[in-house]
């Protein structure tokens, strides 16, 4: 690893920022990736969640742009790189880290997402900007529409490519690609998880593109500060376990991950009805996009407890996070590597607790085939819970036979006549009728 970031970077405006952050030395991905960037190639790079992704090619970028700056004979306002990232909740925090470094170094970062208000896109639209954050449908919009110059852009960062491709945008991100593949525009593909056929992907997507690809550590793996709790019990009892948890053990800011949008309102419900008096702060896909901000900066800004689906299960950054519970696992092994990433960011220490159900048991080979497979870590596997065996049923034969004794002349258990097969009346006095065997019967 470099002793420090002088020797990879040499903006002081730059090297400011890092220095007011306290940024010491660059992680393993920030040294690998901060020469490529400079250098303008294109790269496929994996790195574990909390390693430090969105700086290893911010920092680059904002460099590279106040070189590149230097040499412009005028501003027409046109971006000189653009980010996509998969969600608004990933695209406002790395627009807050480029904020934050333009603090120092004087450049314009703009957002620009789906459900922007019309007011909102043709401000960001109308004004001057050297870095956009966006996501594939947006910027494919503007694209088309000639809103925005792109006369200036020579970075294209693909955050979290994975999920790019997963949540549905390998067309507009292949159209993306046709529209700019004359230019020579430098490209970089980032992920904390990266399936074996991401590479095809892209190559089927960025057609005649060259990558170098390199992994900083495993292709996905937890931090080694998390420590992992599994309890046991019935789908009936989370309620009532995760009332305790959060009275007894809940201790700090912690993020509760549930899989259905539609049971996270009525768990926050029943928590009131409990007694809980911590802070609950609700973020899901269904919120609209002003409400799922002022939550996460909420939450970000006062702490509390995060109740969410795992639209909060990647990208999202915060450091204070003491605990990630999962009310239910998740339907995918790869997102469980994800939930757990919230907790032990950077250098911290963090605690993961799973509620596990008979039902559980599908998802937990999945998940402990991901460990083992796609993790350096030491990890305890999860255990499934032991299924008890349901009491076995005494033959209708044994049933039909104390059933006739004690019931004689009742027409069946109870005094009711019970309809035999066939819809005929049952025999009275409980006696049975004799029949032919098959072998006799013509």
């Amino acid at each position: 690893m470099a002793a420090k970031f002088g020797e990879l970077l040499k903006d002081l405006r730059v090297l400011d920022f890092l220095s007011e952050a306290k940024f010491k030395a660059p992680t393993d991905i920030q040294e690998k990736m901060i020469p490529r960037i400079l250098k303008g190639e294109n790269t496929l790079a994996s790195s574990p969640t909390g390693s430090g992704k969105t700086l290893s090619y911010a920092l680059p970028l904002a460099e590279a742009f106040k070189s590149f700056e230097a040499q412009m004979s005028g501003d027409n306002g046109a971006p000189f790189a653009v980010i996509l990232s998969p969600t608004r909740e990933l695209s406002t925090q790395i627009h807050g880290v480029f904020k934050s470094i333009a603090h120092h170094a004087k450049f314009r970062v703009r957002a620009l997402s789906g459900g922007d208000k019309k007011l909102e896109t043709k401000k960001t639209l109308n004004s001057p900007v050297d870095i956009l954050v966006a996501n594939p449908g947006r910027l494919l919009n503007v694209i088309k529409s000639g809103e925005l110059e792109f006369s200036n852009w020579k970075y294209l960062i693909c955050d979290e490519a994975d999920q790019l491709f997963d949540m549905g945008f390998s067309r507009d991100l292949a159209d993306i690609w046709k529209a700019i593949s004359k230019k020579e525009i430098s490209t970089h593909f980032l992920t904390a998880t990266r399936p074996d056929d991401l590479e095809l992907r892209i190559a089927e997507t960025f057609e005649g593109i060259e990558l170098s690809t390199m992994n900083c550590g495993s292709k996905a793996q937890l931090k080694k500060e998390v420590e992992t709790f599994n309890v046991f019990l019935n789908p009936g009892d989370k309620i009532p376990m995760l009332t305790n948890f959060l009275k007894e053990k809940g201790r700090g800011s912690g993020i509760i991950f549930v899989n259905r949008k539609e049971e996270i309102s009525e768990i926050e419900e029943k928590l009131q009805d409990k007694g809980i008096t911590k802070k609950i702060y609700v973020l899901h896909g269904g919120m609209d996009i002003k409400e799922r901000r002022k939550t996460f900066r909420d939450f970000k800004n006062k702490h509390g407890v995060l109740l969410c689906s795992d639209i909060a299960a990647r990208g999202i950054d915060i450091h204070e996070i003491s605990w990630v519970l999962n009310y239910d696992l998740p339907f995918q092994a790869v997102y469980y590597i994800h939930r757990c990433g919230r907790t032990a960011r950077g250098v911290g220490k963090g605690v993961v607790f799973n509620f596990v159900t008979p039902r559980d048991i599908g998802i937990i080979a999945k998940i402990n085939k991901a460990i083992l497979e796609q993790s350096a870590l030491k990890l305890k596997p999860l255990k499934a819970p032991k299924v008890q065996e349901p009491a076995k049923k005494k033959t209708a034969k044994k049933v039909s036979k104390k059933a006739s004794g004690r019931n004689a002349g009742k027409g069946g258990r109870g005094g009711v006549k019970a309809p035999t097969r066939g819809g005929k009346a049952p025999i009275k006095g409980g006696k049975k009728t004799k029949r032919t065997p098959r072998y006799k019967r013509k």
